[in-house]
């Protein structure tokens, strides 16, 4: 039996996998709204010290997968 966050995790665990094609293939799979609140919590994840080092590392791995070039200005940007 499945529980209810099991999408869920399943998302995270793409986004989180370090699989270049993985990572983008799940974040495209989500409505925009859904894309920049995983953005923002994927740069939050990065940058706040209440997160594990190898959680800070995936994160950043997957914001430099999907925002190549990209600061944190454009992030924040509507």
């Amino acid at each position: 039996m499945s529980s209810p966050d099991e999408p869920l995790e399943l998302i995270w665990d793409g986004l989180l996998s370090r699989e270049t094609d993985q990572i983008r293939a799940v974040f495209a799979a989500l409505d925009p709204a859904s894309q920049r609140s995983v953005l923002l919590h994927l740069r939050r994840m990065a940058l706040e010290p209440d997160w594990l080092p190898v959680q800070q590392q995936s994160a950043q791995f997957a914001l430099d997968t999907l925002l190549p070039g990209m600061g944190e200005d454009d992030l924040l940007r509507d």
